[in-house]
């Protein structure tokens, strides 16, 4: 399904934090799991810890996509496809071209391989 959509947010994936308003800036670059989808716009999260040892994740937040980024996985990790070209699949990272932000991902159930994804259509897992 190659339509590109305004909305990308789905549950359990992992997302950064872009925004600086937010808690007064509180979570801005921290990550988080998506838990629930609210609406097409609109998602719960959970923050992750800093670090194995930080023990300072946990806080629940009410967030717009637009404040939120994907988190690209590294070459060999499974990452969920958000936009675009296999919208909803769960794919592995072939590839990384850090110069263009794209990848290269082999989706997981067909075995396809698709080059030039957006850093931004795809995200880690949970």
């Amino acid at each position: 399904d190659d339509i590109r959509k305004d909305y990308w947010i789905r549950r359990n994936i992992v997302v950064r934090i872009i925004s600086k308003k937010l808690s007064g800036g509180k979570y801005y670059k921290r990550k988080g799991v998506i838990i629930r989808v609210i609406d097409r716009y609109m998602a719960e999260a959970e923050i992750l810890d800093t670090s194995p040892d930080a023990k300072d994740g946990g806080d629940l937040i009410r967030i717009d996509q637009d404040d939120l980024e994907t988190v690209v996985p590294k070459e060999g990790k499974e990452c969920r496809i958000v936009n675009g070209r296999g919208r909803g699949k769960r794919a592995e990272v072939i590839n990384l071209d850090k110069a263009k932000y794209r990848g290269t991902l082999k989706i997981l159930d067909s075995g396809e391989v698709v080059e030039k994804i957006h850093y931004e259509d795809f995200s880690k897992i949970a």
